[in-house]
């Protein structure tokens, strides 16, 4: 299947380069980017995460390890999309005058991240969607410069915009926070943990497994101790500052979770005290690509 994948994607790299592709996309550039896509189906854990896309990023890796056909159907979307391509070609051209590209394949990564919400903009709920996510963007203005009023395509999401991006992507989400009654309270380990588990381990739960979660304090949490002090949020801060991935089951041992992450290219292994975990891990997303 995956060999298949990377036939058919090949062909989309001909087919696009040799396309009537608008001038903002020269096509050189357009099939760096196409080639980049067939990396990332190689190796999906070493998307890059630019400007504030954490939670797109997240979605592009996993796409490139469980539904690569989806993956070069993203690319194939937005490369022919001239409406997308001129916004995104403004947040590139933005990004490279604040010399927030390392290498230049890294702009491919934050196109195929970003373009994911230009494209559901132009859907029936899109714009709401959009709007949505830009306003969450502004808790952020007083924690960190990385947000520039979107002026870099920086864009902050909820579980509600990567859950409308997931059933986008053709995959089943549940979002998974922990409930007083009525009122949502921080944290969902406790209570998801053994859901997600089977839907880590078990194809016949999550064929194609999507597990992801909004969290505080991620670099703290890679540092290699067991957590066992709260994570204390300023005033103002946002409700969760990150969106990791999930890459294996849970474990709870002697009080003490051990979750396998990815983030920043490349996976953690973080261990967290029981009694402090819903001060980090905020809330989740996980279901499953079908498996066209």
């Amino acid at each position: 299947m995956r060999l298949i994948s990377f036939l058919l994607l090949w062909i989309a790299v001909l087919q696009v380069a040799n396309a009537d592709i608008p001038d903002i996309a020269r096509p050189a550039y357009v099939q760096m980017c196409t080639l980049r896509g067939l990396e990332i189906m190689k190796k999906p854990e070493s998307v890059v995460q630019i400007g504030g896309t954490c939670g797109m990023t997240s979605l592009v890796s996993l796409m490139g390890e469980h539904a690569p056909v989806k993956l070069m159907t993203l690319n194939e979307k937005i490369y022919s999309n001239e409406i997308v391509l001129r916004t995104l070609d403004g947040f590139v051209t933005n990004m490279e005058n604040a010399d927030q590209f390392s290498r230049d394949w890294e702009k491919c990564d934050f196109i195929l991240a970003r373009g994911q919400m230009e494209l559901l903009r132009e859907t029936s709920q899109g714009e709401l969607l959009y709007k949505s996510a830009m306003k969450f963007s502004e808790e952020f203005a007083g924690w960190t410069t990385t947000f520039m009023n979107g002026a870099r395509g920086d864009l902050a999401l909820k579980e509600d915009h990567i859950e409308a991006l997931m059933l986008y992507h053709g995959a089943k989400p549940t979002i998974a926070q922990s409930k007083d009654g009525d009122k949502v309270q921080d944290g969902f380990i406790p209570k998801w943990y053994e859901q997600i588990n089977k839907c880590v381990s078990d194809r016949s739960v999550c064929p194609e497994p999507v597990v992801m979660a909004a969290v505080n304090g991620y670099s703290r949490m890679t540092w290699g101790d067991v957590l066992m002090t709260p994570y204390k949020k300023k005033s103002g801060d946002p409700r969760f500052s990150h969106w990791i991935i999930l890459k294996d089951e849970i474990v709870l041992k002697d009080g003490i979770y051990t979750i396998t992450t990815w983030s920043w290219s490349k996976r953690s292994q973080v261990r967290i005290h029981q009694a402090v975990i819903d001060t980090y891990f905020i809330v989740g997303v996980y279901g499953s690509f079908d498996k066209k």
